[in-house]
């Protein structure tokens, strides 16, 4: 644990590389490591002691090397062996009657870090799809289409004392924590920060970043010890609603309606209020209040059976299905909402002509019951 090495390495794997180790024993004089010689192992001293050595011009024969430091028992030299080969800069020799030398090479270090990526890896995915399946944000996905969005979550590891992200700035991007611990804070007054809670392995932040193109982070993340997370943008998670075409689910046909001064587009609840999503006083909101509560007022008492059923399948789109398969064709060509309710109604006039009666089909009959399931709700 005392190597850098392997000090994020967990028990089992400790113990793994602990039993790849070989034994070696040397006498007086020997020497172990010869300066400019290419070395593929890390060895830890068990016994006896060693002499570390240098000269500055290796070539010249004449020189006489220059002791730069002795090694002990539980001393440990060639770390960096295991990670690229390369010659040594020292020349270390034994220098007591006996000694003894426990020694791990780069080809053993590599199938431990192989097969310990592969249990990590496993792990993580298991983590993370885990944490897929209970947002309510992934909800109108199928389990084969988050198994996809999978690939799509890069890792990023973060050192201690670094910034996920911080309070106040646009966000773009979800985290799941795979590994390690954060804190989350908030900025007080006098411009110190105060601690509100904390991450752990299995928890997440900034879901609503993904869909919601106004989203400010409401806390500051700080890495409390090196954390491994998994990090999906809102960039790679368009790509992916495009590759599995399933954008209109998440996203408006209208770019316009995704910015910030229509994020309430998508919302089940239209928020008359001066305050932001995150409870903060919003100038702009404070100006446009009246406007808003008159356009909120109209929409949810909208005349139109049509209108409404529009609404309804922009914030609900599964419901497409139980209202027929014409319906579920009109909102796939992502039309704007006048000209969806246009072909609504040229549609429902065809079927409603009273020589059609004696002729309605399933398709017809559930597309009525999709329009008299609209009712008019204002809280």
């Amino acid at each position: 644990k005392q190597v850098s090495t392997f000090a994020g390495l967990d028990v089992e794997c400790l113990i793994t590389a602990a039993r790849c180790f070989l034994t070696e024993y040397y006498k007086k004089g020997d020497v172990i490591i010869e300066q400019g010689e290419v070395c593929d192992s890390f060895r830890i001293v068990e016994s006896g002691t060693l002499i570390v050595t240098i000269k500055y011009d290796p070539k010249d024969k004449s020189e006489v090397p220059k002791e730069k430091n002795q090694l002990g028992r539980n001393s440990y030299f060639g770390e960096g062996a295991l990670h690229q080969l390369g010659p040594r800069p020292n020349t270390v020799a034994v220098l007591s009657n006996t000694a003894k030398c426990l020694r791990l090479t780069k080809a053993s270090y590599d199938e431990i870090m192989s097969s310990t990526r592969r249990i990590e890896s496993d792990i993580s995915k298991d983590i993370c799809q885990t944490v897929l399946n209970g947002l309510r944000v992934f909800k109108a996905l199928t389990y084969s289409q988050k198994e996809k969005l999978l690939e799509y979550l890069n890792p990023v590891n973060y050192f201690t004392d670094n910034f996920l992200c911080r309070q106040g700035l646009t966000g773009d991007s979800f985290f799941i924590i795979s590994k390690g611990c954060c804190k989350m804070t908030i900025n007080v007054d006098d411009g110190d920060e105060r601690d509100v809670g904390f991450l752990n392995t299995g928890d997440f932040y900034g879901e609503d970043a993904l869909t919601d193109f106004s989203n400010k982070r409401s806390h500051n993340v700080i890495a409390i010890d090196s954390v491994c997370c998994y990090r999906l943008g809102r960039t790679e998670f368009t790509h992916f609603l495009k590759v599995i075409k399933a954008t209109k689910l998440f996203f408006s046909s209208d770019p316009q309606k995704n910015n910030s001064r229509n994020s309430s587009f998508l919302a089940p609840n239209r928020r008359i209020s001066c305050l932001n999503t995150h409870g903060q006083k919003d100038e702009r909101r404070q100006f446009t209040i009246l406007r808003r509560f008159a356009k909120f007022t109209s929409e949810s008492l909208w005349g139109s059976l049509y209108h409404r059923m529009f609404r309804e399948l922009t914030l609900r789109p599964w419901r497409s299905v139980e209202y027929g398969a014409e319906v579920d064709r009109i909102m796939q060509l992502q039309l704007t909402r006048s000209e969806t309710v246009e072909q609504m109604m040229k549609f429902a006039r065809a079927f409603l002509a009273p020589e059609a009666k004696e002729t309605r089909n399933e398709r017809e009959n559930l597309f009525m019951f999709g329009l008299l399931f609209q009712r008019n709700v204002l809280k």
